[in-house]
This record gives structure tokens, C-alpha cells and sequence, in this order.
């Protein structure tokens, strides 16, 4: 818009008087450009205001913009359309086909089982080898108190 500080080169110099110029035309609703056009969705057009006097490229209507990204995504749509409407077909299909779900009030899980026995037998061998221990003890309690008392007679 030529408000930056360094020198302009021939584009530099074109765009600074044009883009204002644009911007105008844009405001009060005139044509930015005489090959300027409305946006056109199902054209996918725009105004390319790209200026390079080296290259020969300036600013133009186009069409098309962003097209490859517009097409995967509207790809991904039609997608997602027929796996909904598959998913749908399959809610409606009959019984033979959905997968069969048994419910009961109780439902038994052979996990549930496995785990809950193999807890409750870990917790009844701890108690047996505490009792035994007890019980070891308690023996060589009485021993020891034998042995001392026979030394001592």
C-alpha cells in the first residue's frame, strides 16, 4: 500500500498506485478491474491481483481457486454420506444379520470369576501360612521354655 521504508521496485511501484485504486472501486461497488467479475461459486472464480512486469503476469480473473482442496473435501463428504447411509441400512437389516447381544439380569463373566477366585485364594493362603507361623512360633515358645526350665533342673 506504500507505507513500508525501503525502496520499490517496478511492481512495488504499480501495486502502490493500483491497489488503492482497487479498494475504491471495491467501497462504492463499482468493478475493481474492467475484467473484473462477481465471485461465481460453482466457478470458483477470483481476481488475481498478482503483477510481475518480469514475468509478464498481472492481474486477471481466474477460476478454480483452491480447486484441488475443495474436491478432496467434497470427496470426504460423498464419503461420509454413503458410510452413514450404510450404517443405516444396517440398523434396518434384519435380525439374522446384526450381531446377537444375549442379555440377563445377571450376567456372568468368566473374567469376573477367574479374578474373584484367584484373589479370594491368594487371601486364604495368606491367612494359612500367618496361622502356621503363629502356630511355629507358639511351639518354639514352649520348647524354649522346656529347654530353659531343664537346664535349670
Amino acid at each position: 500500500m506504500g507505507f513500508h521504508q525501503h525502496s520499490k521496485d517496478a511492481n512495488e511501484q504499480w501495486l502502490s498506485r493500483i491497489y488503492p485504486v482497487y479498494i475504491a472501486n471495491f467501497i462504492k461497488g463499482l468493478p475493481l478491474a474492467p475484467d473484473w467479475k462477481s465471485v461465481e461459486p460453482d466457478l470458483m472464480n477470483y481476481y488475481s491481483i498478482n503483477k510481475s512486469f518480469a514475468d509478464g503476469i498481472v492481474p486477471e480473473m481466474k477460476f478454480g481457486y483452491h480447486r484441488t482442496i475443495s474436491d478432496y473435501y467434497e470427496g470426504m463428504m460423498k464419503f461420509d454420506d454413503s458410510l452413514t447411509k450404510l450404517k443405516k441400512e444396517l440398523l434396518n437389516a434384519p435380525v439374522q444379520y446384526k450381531e446377537l447381544i444375549l442379555s440377563t439380569p445377571q450376567s456372568f463373566n468368566l473374567n469376573n470369576v477367574l479374578f474373584y477366585s484367584t484373589a479370594l485364594g491368594v487371601i486364604l493362603f495368606v491367612i494359612s501360612m500367618l496361622f502356621q507361623f503363629w502356630r511355629y512360633r507358639e511351639r518354639i515358645g514352649e520348647q524354649s521354655v522346656l529347654l530353659t526350665n531343664r537346664m535349670k533342673g
